[in-house]
């Protein structure tokens, strides 16, 4: 009975009480009910409580970003604010790195040669485009702090050039199977989600457009944006190997 519940569970029966009878307090009084019986006790927050929350939080899987804390549970930011001076702090005090579940990172010249040297000790291709797939905020910064993802590279010992050889060049059939192989595992092919960037890039180049033939009519598989649609990609397969 109480607001809290009512919003819940009857939404429409608050806004009746609200229109017809000026409040849900007033039509608890006016059926005899005493609205302070069914206020619910508030448990006050205390350091404790807020560093209780946060442990919680990190046993249970949640996100302990600020922002996603912000909009799962407001009220622990705020108590978090009040007692420790920043949520950063908050964290800190429970014990967790607070740059280390932030989604904010403190770039330097340095770091960003270590990330570039650690991703290419994975193996993992180091021309911009795929780079941005896979860390974007790496680009940024080697942009601002070196002026260019080359020059990053080559602070990092690598040649450019020879990072910029290594990648396969598109063609309109491999472009397709990419396309073809994100969409059975059910993953978006939509122009600005398309992975790698490249192949986005690539397709649109290679097809004159980010559209699909004229022939070829929209799917709700792809945004309008993009318009290489199942059939469409039917459409370029046949013109590029030939009818089955």
């Amino acid at each position: 009975m109480s607001l809290t519940d009512v919003l819940d569970d009857e939404p429409r029966l608050y806004s009746a009480a609200h229109r017809c009878a000026g409040g849900w307090r007033r039509v608890l009084h006016d059926l005899g009910y005493d609205y302070r019986q069914f206020c619910r006790e508030r448990p006050k927050w205390s350091v404790e409580r807020v560093i209780r929350c946060i442990l919680r939080r990190e046993s249970s899987g949640q996100p302990l970003c600020a922002t996603d804390v912000h909009r799962d549970d407001s009220k622990l930011r705020g108590a978090a604010d009040r007692y420790f001076g920043s949520w950063s702090a908050a964290l800190q005090a429970s014990g967790i790195d607070a740059e280390a579940v932030s989604r904010t990172r403190t770039w330097t010249a340095r770091r960003v040669v270590q990330r570039i040297r650690e991703l290419g000790s994975q193996g993992a291709a180091l021309n911009c485009s795929s780079v941005l797939d896979v860390d974007s905020g790496l680009v940024y910064a080697a942009n601002g702090l070196f002026g260019s993802w080359d020059s990053a590279l080559q602070e990092s010992g690598y040649d450019p050039a020879v990072i910029r050889q290594r990648l396969p060049a598109w063609t309109r059939t491999t472009i397709v199977r990419a396309i073809q192989e994100r969409a059975a595992a059910g993953k978006p092919v939509s122009f600005s989600k398309m992975v790698p960037r490249s192949a986005a890039m690539a397709g649109w180049r290679l097809f004159g457009s980010r559209r699909c033939p004229p022939t070829a009519p929209s799917t709700r598989t792809c945004s309008p944006t993009w318009r290489l649609t199942r059939r469409g990609i039917c459409w370029d397969m046949a013109t590029v190997t030939g009818p089955e």
